[in-house]
């Protein structure tokens, strides 16, 4: 019966909204013949709040909130806020990086340097007694100097470490330096200290680069990124790159390298099981860790250089002042494919360059790029598993820094570009701009792709930039230009003479839709010879 009366109202209210011209303005405007409708709005809140006995309590609490602990939070962050750089590095940390770090700049001296910083004093506090009458440490701080001055001569005695009101900047070099030669640790609380001396280190040497690029000091700058990927992989630059594998020793890599026979995590993986028996006696018999070995050497990511070039949009010609576009294109080498080449007398730079989605697109991936409309992976990007870094406690991605510069004098010509995601079966595309210098003539300079987290595994590229005078390069323009002359004309004969080209007379039996072809020169860039180290 409800539902026949709300039939029965729903045709009524039908029937009026077509006869009655009120009620039909009023479904035209509001979308329903009843007219405009109030709506209220409000904020629900807990009655206890609106009630008057609570008044007292409430403004209380609000005054509490917003007049004591809002200021003192905001108070809080802005002055801590104050105390760090933007990489997150204590002010007085990065004054001492500026006044110590210099141009020549080598790898012991930024060990001293990054050791000062003052984040190392907090954490000396926190694990004082480690190194406060602990006959371990004692012991442990014997052993670093003796096997530091054993493998390269040197001592813990610079300026810093011989601050007698700062003893914390030796302390973390023990630590520091027993991570790099991997020196076994028994003590828990030695082992914890130095645990964290590691992952905060790995962390300062972000401003360690800031400091370092306000100069554009290259040699520097590739000496900080050495001691990134060395606190990473736990090892000294005196160390053979082998002691990266999993379960190969300090001395037997040390053997190896020292008579010639193997040096590099990717060489292991070309090896005869033979060989592996012979070169490895501890690994014989034990199948299952050879083959743990051989897995993470064939996918060891070293890097390898496929071309790089660059060029003006436009021109043909790169004139002082202008903007370059520099692209280069990289990709991690296989040890099995180079293995392959080798035995059928090709080189690795013989093998058949991947294509990426640009080289497919050509012009049309460059507009898009210009107008915003890049899409994802159009570069090469690949997602990459984590760094294979056993000897810290923080798993990490690896990540790189593409750098151009000029090692004769030791400046940074582009800012680095840090990248991630290069993976094993596409090119990675590498792009960037900057200005051409703004004298004519031959300019040198290296391209860098640099790793935080692996060693030995980088690329670099030497090329040669010839910057040309304008009006030269716009006469050289204006006579490409010309069309070439008929070969019956007085100037194609000479032409004809000179071995220059010419265009041939049509003759009455031509048809008229055909049409000569012209030579169109092509739209790129500037001498440049690429070769990697």
């Amino acid at each position: 019966m409800e539902e026949v009366n709300e039939h029965f109202v729903n045709l009524t209210k039908a029937y009026k909204a077509l006869t009655d011209e009120t009620i039909r303005e009023n479904y035209e405007m509001y979308g329903h013949p009843d007219g405009k409708r109030e709506t209220a709005m409000g904020i629900a809140l807990p009655k206890w709040i609106v009630e008057t006995r609570n008044h007292g309590y409430v403004v209380g609490l609000y005054g509490l909130v917003f007049g004591l602990m809002l200021p003192y939070l905001v108070g809080k962050w802005w002055h801590g806020s104050r105390k760090y750089t933007k990489d997150q590095v204590l002010n007085e940390s990065a004054s001492r990086y500026f006044l110590n770090l210099t141009e020549e700049t080598k790898f012991a001296n930024a060990v001293e340097v990054l050791c000062s910083s003052l984040e190392f004093k907090a954490l000396e506090s926190k694990h004082i007694r480690v190194f406060e009458s602990n006959k371990s440490y004692k012991k442990l701080e014997d052993q670093v100097t003796t096997t530091l001055f054993n493998s390269t001569g040197e001592k813990l005695e610079g300026r810093l470490y011989n601050n007698s009101s700062e003893k914390f900047v030796k302390r973390t070099a023990v630590l520091v330096y027993a991570h790099m030669f991997r020196i076994p640790i028994s003590d828990v609380a030695i082992l914890n200290a130095k645990h964290d001396v590691i992952n905060y280190g790995r962390h300062l040497t972000n401003g360690m680069q800031s400091i370092t690029l306000g100069y554009n000091w290259l040699s520097t700058y590739l000496v900080i990124i050495k001691l990134q990927q060395h606190l990473v992989q736990a090892m000294h630059p005196a160390l053979s790159p082998l002691v990266q594998l999993p379960h190969v020793s300090v001395k037997t890599a040390e053997k190896l390298a020292k008579n010639n026979e193997i040096g590099s995590p990717e060489q292991f993986s070309m090896l005869s099981e033979q060989q592996k028996d012979t070169l490895f006696p501890e690994l014989k018999g034990q199948d299952h860790i050879k083959k743990q070995i051989q897995s993470i050497s064939e996918h060891w990511p070293k890097l390898e250089l496929v071309s790089s070039e660059f060029k003006v949009v436009g021109e043909k010609t790169v004139t002082p002042g202008c903007v370059i576009h520099f692209t280069m294109k990289i990709r991690i080498k296989n040890p099995k494919s180079s293995a392959t080449g080798k035995e059928n007398g090709k080189s690795p730079a013989q093998e058949p360059e991947q294509t990426t989605e640009q080289d497919l697109k050509g012009e049309e991936m460059e507009i898009d790029e210009l107008l915003g409309r890049k899409k994802a992976g159009a570069d090469g990007e690949e997602k990459c598993p984590i760094v294979h870094a056993p000897h810290v406690t923080k798993d990490t991605k690896p990540s790189y820094y593409w750098l151009v510069g000029d090692h004769k004098l030791n400046r940074i010509f582009v800012q680095p570009v840090k990248f991630t995601d290069v993976g094993y079966t596409k090119t990675r595309v590498l792009k960037t701009t900057f200005q051409a210098p703004h004298s004519p003539g031959l300019y040198t300079f290296q391209a860098y792709v640099k790793s935080d987290s692996y060693v030995d595994t980088d690329v670099q590229a030497s090329m040669q930039l010839r910057v040309e005078d304008k009006e030269a390069a716009e006469d050289a323009n204006a006579e490409d230009d010309i069309s070439e002359p008929d070969e019956d004309t007085l100037a194609g004969q000479m032409a004809a003479m000179r071995g220059k080209p010419t265009k041939k007379q049509k003759t009455d039996d031509d048809s008229d839709d055909t049409s000569g072809t012209e030579s169109s020169d092509d739209d790129s860039s500037s001498d440049s010879d690429s070769d990697s180290d």
